[in-house]
């Protein structure tokens, strides 16, 4: 690992580690919870305590292969996160948003408890509204930044689309579910089941994912050539003789 320094690479691995303590944690789990009953300001957690021995202990040479892989991914996200959430597979049925006639979904209570704001007119309130995330993920086949922007929310066509999103609410559908059923005006029906959000532990991003992710948050920040340098980097972190390249690449270049 060169010069790279351990502990600050081992952070980003531990979230992804945790399956290395799982059995601990899990045994940690109720003697946390009854000393935070017991002094909730001065007892140190136990899971707290397991994680930190973790990192303080771990050697990098000694983790499993594929947690060192999850650890760069984490990177990758962290460093795409940074410069720049999420890439989402283009429109497969190639829908034109007037051929919709409406968009029925079924959501959990949470869905519109959290993100229920039916009109919104700025960017973040945009990231609160089901609505407008369904309007623009179908017009626009992504739901990254650019997305969840002004000009996004006050875009004519996906105000139009987003007042057709009916949201249905369903205590038997999970939090992390959907269903979704779009009805066309020449009378077909296109159906979709989500059981789980890509990105999710259940439903990982893929590399490609990940590196779409990252190329969309980094456009307009950095040159083409700067963000394909970058995710190569990061990629290698491993072959590297000082992380810090990776912090002096990301730097925009000035005309």
């Amino acid at each position: 690992m060169a010069n790279i320094d351990r502990r600050t690479f081992l952070r980003a691995s531990t979230a992804v580690a945790a399956g290395a303590i799982a059995p601990d944690l899990a045994l940690a789990t109720d003697n946390n919870n009854k000393e935070l009953m017991a002094s909730p300001s001065t007892t140190t957690p136990e899971v707290t305590k397991i994680v930190a021995r973790y990192v303080v202990s771990a050697r990098y040479e000694d983790l499993p292969a594929n947690v060192r892989k999850e650890g760069i991914r984490t990177l990758l996200n962290w460093v795409g996160v940074a410069v720049g959430g999420s890439h989402h597979e283009t429109n497969q049925h190639q829908i034109k948003a007037d051929q919709i006639e409406a968009i029925n979904l079924r959501v959990n209570p949470l869905v519109l408890e959290l993100t229920g704001k039916k009109t919104p007119t700025v960017g973040l309130e945009g990231k609160f509204s089901i609505y407008h995330a369904v309007a623009i993920a179908i017009v626009e086949g992504a739901a990254g930044e650019r997305q969840f922007s002004e000009r996004a929310v006050q875009d004519p066509t996906i105000v139009a689309l987003r007042s057709r999103v009916v949201p249905v609410v369903d205590p038997a559908v999970k939090p992390e579910q959907v269903e979704m059923s779009i009805t066309l005006k020449d009378g077909r029906h296109l159906d979709k089941s989500i059981q789980h959000a890509i990105g999710s532990l259940e439903a990982p991003m893929t590399d490609s994912d990940l590196e779409s992710k990252f190329t969309s948050l980094a456009e307009g920040i950095l040159t083409p050539e700067q963000i394909h340098a970058l995710i190569n980097l990061c990629w290698d972190v491993e072959k590297l003789s000082n992380a810090g390249a990776i912090a002096k690449a990301a730097v925009p270049t000035t005309d």
